[in-house]
C-alpha cells in the first residue's frame, strides 16, 4: 500500500477506549499546535493518530539529529559549567 486516505466527517461515530468499544460522536475536527488532527466529541478531545505525522507539522519535514549529534551538543553545553 502506497497511500491511505481517511474520510472522517462531523457527525460520524468513532470507537474509542481501551478495547475500542465506546462510541463517540464527532462534533468538530481541529488541528493541535503541532498541526495534527484532533477529533472533538461530546466527551472531549481525541487525537486521530497515535503517532505524529511529520509532514503535517508546521515547517514540514524536520531534519532530526542523530543520537550521536545530540550527545555532542549536550556535552558541549555541560563543559565549563562545573568548577
Amino acid at each position: 500500500m502506497k497511500k491511505f486516505t481517511v474520510d472522517i466527517n462531523v457527525g460520524d461515530t468513532a470507537m474509542v477506549g481501551r478495547f475500542k468499544n465506546v462510541p463517540i460522536k464527532i462534533v468538530d475536527i481541529q488541528l493541535d499546535e503541532h498541526g495534527q488532527p484532533v477529533l472533538i466529541s461530546n466527551s472531549g478531545k481525541k487525537h486521530l493518530f497515535a503517532c505524529r505525522i511529520d509532514k503535517l507539522s508546521p515547517g514540514g519535514q524536520h531534519q532530526h539529529k542523530s543520537k550521536r549529534e545530540l550527545n555532542v551538543l549536550r556535552k558541549g553545553k555541560n563543559e565549563g559549567s562545573y568548577g
